[in-house]
């Protein structure tokens, strides 16, 4: 069995999107629905409220903090770490623990 690593770090709430999406774990709690509908909008419609959406996706990436720790630990078990940090723009946002 693999050594559980410190903690798994998501530089970016670009990073977190692209594994949600590769594990499909989107579905497993509504704030990560949430975050996952919030970010795939970021780039649709009008220009002029890209700021909006992007910051909607922002504070969505933050409330992920408040997770269940079911799925916190799930998580964790997907990336072999005893926790996880989320992480943008070099500050960190939340974790799970």
């Amino acid at each position: 069995m693999e050594q559980a690593k410190e903690a798994h770090v998501f530089e970016s709430m670009d990073d977190f999107f692209v594994y949600i999406n590769q594990y499909t774990l989107q579905t497993l709690h509504p704030s990560l629905m949430e975050f996952h509908s919030a970010y795939s909008a970021i780039g649709k419609g009008c220009g002029c409220g890209r700021k909006k959406r992007l910051a909607s996706a922002k504070e969505a990436y933050i409330r992920i903090k408040e997770i269940d720790p079911g799925i916190a630990l799930e998580f964790k078990r997907i990336f072999v770490a005893k926790k996880i940090i989320l992480k943008h723009e070099g500050v960190i946002l939340a974790y799970m623990e």
